[in-house]
Protein backbone atom coordinates (compact mmCIF):
# COMPACT_ATOMS: atom_id res chain seq x y z
CA UNK A 1 0.00 0.00 0.00
CA UNK A 2 1.58 3.45 -0.91
CA UNK A 3 -0.13 7.05 -1.00
CA UNK A 4 -1.21 8.94 2.20
CA UNK A 5 -3.71 8.04 4.95
CA UNK A 6 -5.51 10.73 6.65
CA UNK A 7 -6.68 10.80 9.93
CA UNK A 8 -9.29 13.77 10.51
CA UNK A 9 -10.51 13.90 14.10
CA UNK A 10 -12.27 16.47 16.82
CA UNK A 11 -9.10 16.14 18.89
CA UNK A 12 -6.14 13.82 19.44
CA UNK A 13 -8.03 10.00 20.53
CA UNK A 14 -6.71 6.83 22.02
CA UNK A 15 -9.37 5.25 18.85
CA UNK A 16 -7.10 8.23 15.97
CA UNK A 17 -3.42 7.32 17.60
CA UNK A 18 -4.39 3.46 17.54
CA UNK A 19 -5.21 3.58 13.74
CA UNK A 20 -1.99 6.46 13.54
CA UNK A 21 0.23 3.32 14.68
CA UNK A 22 -1.40 1.22 12.55
CA UNK A 23 -0.76 2.79 9.23
CA UNK A 24 2.83 2.73 10.74
CA UNK A 25 3.11 -0.52 10.96
CA UNK A 26 2.56 -1.08 7.84
CA UNK A 27 4.75 1.79 6.50
CA UNK A 28 1.56 3.95 5.16
CA UNK A 29 2.49 8.04 5.25
CA UNK A 30 -0.07 9.22 7.84
CA UNK A 31 -1.27 12.81 8.51
CA UNK A 32 -3.47 13.17 11.00
CA UNK A 33 -5.27 16.63 12.18
CA UNK A 34 -7.27 17.60 14.82
CA UNK A 35 -10.11 20.12 13.85
CA UNK A 36 -8.14 22.80 15.46
CA UNK A 37 -5.36 22.19 12.97
CA UNK A 38 -7.19 22.13 10.21
CA UNK A 39 -8.66 25.74 10.91
CA UNK A 40 -5.43 27.02 11.77
CA UNK A 41 -2.77 25.49 9.87
CA UNK A 42 -4.49 23.75 6.82
CA UNK A 43 -4.64 25.22 3.41
CA UNK A 44 -6.84 23.45 0.34
CA UNK A 45 -7.58 24.26 -3.18
CA UNK A 46 -10.54 21.86 -4.09
CA UNK A 47 -13.37 22.33 -6.54
CA UNK A 48 -15.81 20.18 -8.65
CA UNK A 49 -16.70 19.55 -12.38
CA UNK A 50 -17.79 17.95 -14.87
CA UNK A 51 -14.19 15.60 -15.38
CA UNK A 52 -14.45 15.11 -11.72
CA UNK A 53 -13.69 16.29 -8.25
CA UNK A 54 -10.00 17.80 -7.39
CA UNK A 55 -8.55 18.74 -3.66
CA UNK A 56 -4.79 19.74 -3.58
CA UNK A 57 -4.24 20.02 0.85
CA UNK A 58 -1.43 21.99 1.85
CA UNK A 59 -0.15 21.47 6.06
CA UNK A 60 3.04 23.04 7.04
CA UNK A 61 4.65 23.06 3.40
CA UNK A 62 3.75 19.23 2.97
CA UNK A 63 2.16 19.65 -0.39
CA UNK A 64 -0.76 16.42 -0.76
CA UNK A 65 -3.32 16.13 -3.52
CA UNK A 66 -6.52 13.38 -4.03
CA UNK A 67 -4.75 11.15 -6.11
CA UNK A 68 -2.11 10.88 -3.28
CA UNK A 69 -4.85 9.34 -0.74
CA UNK A 70 -5.27 6.06 -0.65
CA UNK A 71 -8.11 6.75 2.66
CA UNK A 72 -9.76 9.11 5.05
CA UNK A 73 -10.72 8.36 8.72
CA UNK A 74 -12.83 11.12 9.74
CA UNK A 75 -13.84 11.35 13.30
CA UNK A 76 -15.22 15.21 13.29
CA UNK A 77 -18.65 15.63 13.51
CA UNK A 78 -18.87 19.23 12.98
CA UNK A 79 -17.06 22.51 12.99
CA UNK A 80 -17.91 24.48 16.29
CA UNK A 81 -17.40 27.66 16.03
CA UNK A 82 -14.94 27.75 19.29
CA UNK A 83 -12.66 26.87 16.68
CA UNK A 84 -12.15 30.52 15.29
CA UNK A 85 -11.16 31.71 18.77
CA UNK A 86 -10.22 35.36 16.91
CA UNK A 87 -13.34 35.65 15.62
CA UNK A 88 -16.63 37.48 17.01
CA UNK A 89 -19.35 34.79 18.16
CA UNK A 90 -21.65 35.73 14.52
CA UNK A 91 -18.04 35.44 12.64
CA UNK A 92 -17.82 32.06 14.14
CA UNK A 93 -20.89 30.61 13.55
CA UNK A 94 -20.59 31.26 10.22
CA UNK A 95 -17.13 30.34 9.13
CA UNK A 96 -17.61 27.01 11.21
CA UNK A 97 -20.79 26.68 8.69
CA UNK A 98 -18.67 27.24 5.86
CA UNK A 99 -16.32 25.18 6.73
CA UNK A 100 -18.80 22.17 7.08
CA UNK A 101 -20.16 22.30 3.98
CA UNK A 102 -16.53 22.53 2.33
CA UNK A 103 -15.81 19.45 4.12
CA UNK A 104 -18.86 17.70 3.53
CA UNK A 105 -18.21 18.63 -0.33
CA UNK A 106 -14.77 16.97 -0.13
CA UNK A 107 -15.45 13.73 1.93
CA UNK A 108 -18.95 13.18 -0.33
CA UNK A 109 -16.82 13.49 -3.60
CA UNK A 110 -13.58 12.38 -3.25
CA UNK A 111 -12.33 8.87 -5.02
CA UNK A 112 -10.70 7.41 -2.11
CA UNK A 113 -12.19 5.30 0.42
CA UNK A 114 -13.80 7.12 3.46
CA UNK A 115 -14.90 5.89 6.81
CA UNK A 116 -17.27 6.80 7.48
CA UNK A 117 -18.96 8.72 4.51
CA UNK A 118 -20.80 11.95 5.84
CA UNK A 119 -24.24 12.46 6.22
CA UNK A 120 -26.10 15.93 5.98
CA UNK A 121 -25.53 16.73 9.45
CA UNK A 122 -22.35 15.38 10.74
CA UNK A 123 -19.04 14.45 8.83
CA UNK A 124 -18.10 11.18 10.42
CA UNK A 125 -21.18 9.17 9.10
CA UNK A 126 -25.04 8.55 9.90
CA UNK A 127 -25.90 9.48 13.55
CA UNK A 128 -29.93 8.21 14.41
CA UNK A 129 -31.77 8.16 16.98
CA UNK A 130 -32.45 4.65 19.18
CA UNK A 131 -36.21 4.99 17.57
CA UNK A 132 -34.91 5.97 13.83
CA UNK A 133 -32.03 2.90 14.37
CA UNK A 134 -35.05 0.10 15.95
CA UNK A 135 -37.34 1.80 13.03
CA UNK A 136 -34.69 0.68 10.61
CA UNK A 137 -33.84 -2.69 11.77
CA UNK A 138 -37.42 -3.99 12.88
CA UNK A 139 -38.04 -3.19 9.16
CA UNK A 140 -34.68 -5.40 8.11
CA UNK A 141 -36.47 -7.97 10.30
CA UNK A 142 -33.87 -7.48 13.35
CA UNK A 143 -35.67 -8.17 16.57
CA UNK A 144 -35.30 -4.84 18.61
CA UNK A 145 -36.74 -3.76 21.95
CA UNK A 146 -39.98 -2.31 22.66
CA UNK A 147 -39.79 1.57 22.34
CA UNK A 148 -43.01 4.01 22.81
CA UNK A 149 -43.39 7.50 21.86
CA UNK A 150 -45.44 9.93 24.17
CA UNK A 151 -45.11 12.54 21.69
CA UNK A 152 -47.17 15.93 21.93
CA UNK A 153 -47.79 19.07 19.27
CA UNK A 154 -49.48 21.41 22.22
CA UNK A 155 -46.87 24.06 21.55
CA UNK A 156 -47.28 23.86 18.04
CA UNK A 157 -50.81 24.03 18.04
CA UNK A 158 -50.73 26.66 20.40
CA UNK A 159 -48.52 29.00 18.13
CA UNK A 160 -50.96 27.96 15.06
CA UNK A 161 -54.12 28.84 16.80
CA UNK A 162 -52.51 32.41 17.48
CA UNK A 163 -51.86 32.14 13.32
CA UNK A 164 -48.37 31.71 13.84
CA UNK A 165 -46.91 29.42 11.19
CA UNK A 166 -45.37 26.31 13.05
CA UNK A 167 -44.91 22.72 13.23
CA UNK A 168 -43.98 19.63 15.49
CA UNK A 169 -40.26 18.86 15.79
CA UNK A 170 -38.77 15.70 17.70
CA UNK A 171 -35.81 17.06 19.45
CA UNK A 172 -33.72 14.40 19.59
CA UNK A 173 -31.98 12.17 21.92
CA UNK A 174 -30.58 14.85 24.32
CA UNK A 175 -34.15 15.79 25.85
CA UNK A 176 -35.73 12.09 25.59
CA UNK A 177 -35.97 10.12 28.91
CA UNK A 178 -34.93 6.50 28.35
CA UNK A 179 -36.86 4.47 31.52
CA UNK A 180 -37.12 1.12 32.21
CA UNK A 181 -41.13 0.09 31.42
CA UNK A 182 -42.27 -1.06 34.98
CA UNK A 183 -45.75 -0.22 36.47
CA UNK A 184 -44.65 2.06 39.38
CA UNK A 185 -41.80 3.88 36.67
CA UNK A 186 -44.87 4.59 34.30
CA UNK A 187 -46.47 7.35 35.96
CA UNK A 188 -43.03 9.33 37.03
CA UNK A 189 -41.90 9.62 33.65
CA UNK A 190 -40.27 13.02 33.51
CA UNK A 191 -41.70 14.79 31.05
CA UNK A 192 -41.36 17.27 28.20
CA UNK A 193 -43.32 19.87 25.88
CA UNK A 194 -42.18 17.72 23.01
CA UNK A 195 -42.23 14.05 24.47
CA UNK A 196 -41.37 11.60 26.27
CA UNK A 197 -40.12 8.07 25.76
CA UNK A 198 -40.13 4.34 27.20
CA UNK A 199 -37.79 1.89 26.08
CA UNK A 200 -37.25 -1.63 27.11
CA UNK A 201 -34.78 -2.76 28.86
CA UNK A 202 -33.37 -5.76 27.43
CA UNK A 203 -31.50 -8.82 28.93
CA UNK A 204 -29.59 -11.31 28.10
CA UNK A 205 -25.94 -12.13 26.85
CA UNK A 206 -24.51 -8.87 25.16
CA UNK A 207 -22.26 -9.59 21.85
CA UNK A 208 -20.37 -7.10 20.03
CA UNK A 209 -20.35 -6.87 16.17
CA UNK A 210 -17.99 -4.56 14.31
CA UNK A 211 -18.47 -4.29 10.59
CA UNK A 212 -15.54 -3.26 8.50
CA UNK A 213 -16.52 -2.93 5.14
CA UNK A 214 -17.44 -6.67 4.24
CA UNK A 215 -15.66 -8.08 7.60
CA UNK A 216 -16.58 -8.37 10.96
CA UNK A 217 -15.15 -8.68 14.33
CA UNK A 218 -17.18 -10.71 17.12
CA UNK A 219 -16.60 -10.19 20.52
CA UNK A 220 -18.48 -11.65 23.68
CA UNK A 221 -17.93 -12.29 27.30
CA UNK A 222 -15.40 -15.22 28.38
CA UNK A 223 -15.94 -17.23 30.93
CA UNK A 224 -14.78 -14.50 33.40
CA UNK A 225 -17.64 -12.26 32.23
CA UNK A 226 -14.59 -10.07 30.57
CA UNK A 227 -15.40 -9.21 26.58
CA UNK A 228 -13.40 -11.31 24.34
CA UNK A 229 -12.85 -12.55 20.68
CA UNK A 230 -15.56 -14.75 19.60
CA UNK A 231 -15.67 -17.60 17.10
CA UNK A 232 -17.55 -17.17 13.57
CA UNK A 233 -20.58 -19.48 14.26
CA UNK A 234 -21.24 -16.99 17.18
CA UNK A 235 -23.98 -15.31 15.00
CA UNK A 236 -26.65 -17.09 13.12
CA UNK A 237 -26.54 -16.83 9.39
CA UNK A 238 -30.13 -14.76 9.73
CA UNK A 239 -28.51 -12.30 11.78
CA UNK A 240 -25.71 -11.77 9.91
CA UNK A 241 -27.21 -11.61 6.56
CA UNK A 242 -29.74 -8.75 8.50
CA UNK A 243 -27.13 -6.63 9.94
CA UNK A 244 -25.31 -6.37 6.83
CA UNK A 245 -28.64 -4.73 5.31
CA UNK A 246 -29.00 -2.65 8.47
CA UNK A 247 -24.74 -1.62 7.61
CA UNK A 248 -25.75 -0.80 3.94
CA UNK A 249 -28.85 1.15 4.63
CA UNK A 250 -27.48 3.26 7.09
CA UNK A 251 -24.36 4.32 4.49
CA UNK A 252 -21.67 2.79 7.42
CA UNK A 253 -18.63 1.37 6.66
CA UNK A 254 -17.12 1.20 10.36
CA UNK A 255 -19.78 0.56 13.17
CA UNK A 256 -20.26 -1.61 15.91
CA UNK A 257 -23.93 -2.94 17.03
CA UNK A 258 -24.49 -4.54 20.52
CA UNK A 259 -26.70 -7.52 20.42
CA UNK A 260 -28.54 -9.03 23.71
CA UNK A 261 -29.10 -12.88 23.84
CA UNK A 262 -32.80 -13.29 25.51
CA UNK A 263 -33.10 -16.60 27.72
CA UNK A 264 -35.38 -17.83 24.97
CA UNK A 265 -31.88 -17.68 22.60
CA UNK A 266 -33.59 -14.45 20.71
CA UNK A 267 -30.99 -12.07 19.06
CA UNK A 268 -32.04 -8.34 19.88
CA UNK A 269 -30.47 -5.06 18.84
CA UNK A 270 -30.11 -2.97 21.35
CA UNK A 271 -27.61 -0.09 19.66
CA UNK A 272 -24.80 0.90 17.29
CA UNK A 273 -21.83 3.19 17.15
CA UNK A 274 -19.68 4.18 14.58
CA UNK A 275 -16.35 4.11 16.82
CA UNK A 276 -15.74 0.10 17.83
CA UNK A 277 -14.91 0.72 21.57
CA UNK A 278 -15.68 -3.13 22.83
CA UNK A 279 -13.68 -3.95 19.39
CA UNK A 280 -10.44 -1.86 19.86
CA UNK A 281 -10.14 -3.52 23.27
CA UNK A 282 -11.01 -7.38 22.43
CA UNK A 283 -9.10 -7.18 18.70
CA UNK A 284 -6.63 -4.90 19.27
CA UNK A 285 -4.24 -4.14 16.06
CA UNK A 286 -6.49 -6.65 14.24
CA UNK A 287 -9.44 -3.44 14.29
CA UNK A 288 -6.79 -1.10 12.76
CA UNK A 289 -4.83 -2.90 10.86
CA UNK A 290 -8.04 -4.18 8.73
CA UNK A 291 -9.38 -0.54 8.63
CA UNK A 292 -5.87 0.48 6.96
CA UNK A 293 -6.42 -2.69 4.71
CA UNK A 294 -9.47 -1.74 3.80
CA UNK A 295 -7.79 1.45 2.42
CA UNK A 296 -5.15 -0.64 0.63
CA UNK A 297 -7.80 -2.32 -1.47
CA UNK A 298 -7.42 -5.54 0.58
CA UNK A 299 -11.46 -6.32 1.31
CA UNK A 300 -12.00 -6.61 -2.10
CA UNK A 301 -15.39 -8.18 -2.07
CA UNK A 302 -17.36 -5.31 -0.83
CA UNK A 303 -20.72 -6.21 -1.18
CA UNK A 304 -20.35 -9.37 0.83
CA UNK A 305 -20.62 -9.50 4.64
CA UNK A 306 -18.24 -11.93 6.22
CA UNK A 307 -18.05 -12.93 9.59
CA UNK A 308 -14.28 -13.57 10.34
CA UNK A 309 -14.00 -15.49 13.79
Amino acid sequence: MTGMFLILDESRTEFGLLLQQAAERRQVPVLYLTAAEIVSGLTLDFFVSDAGSHLRLDYGGRIICDEEITGIWCGINAFVPECWTRFGPEDATYAAAEMQAVWLAILSEIACPVINRPALDTLAGTVISSPELFFTAHGLGLCVPLVVSLESGRAACELLRAGIPSQYTDLGEPLISETRPGAGDLPVLEQHDTHCRVKEEVTGRPVWIALIGDEALVSAPGPDGIPARAPARTVPRQVRSRLRALHRRLSLTLAEYEFRITADGTWVLCGCTRFPGVTAITCGNELFDRIIGLCGGEADARARLRIAG
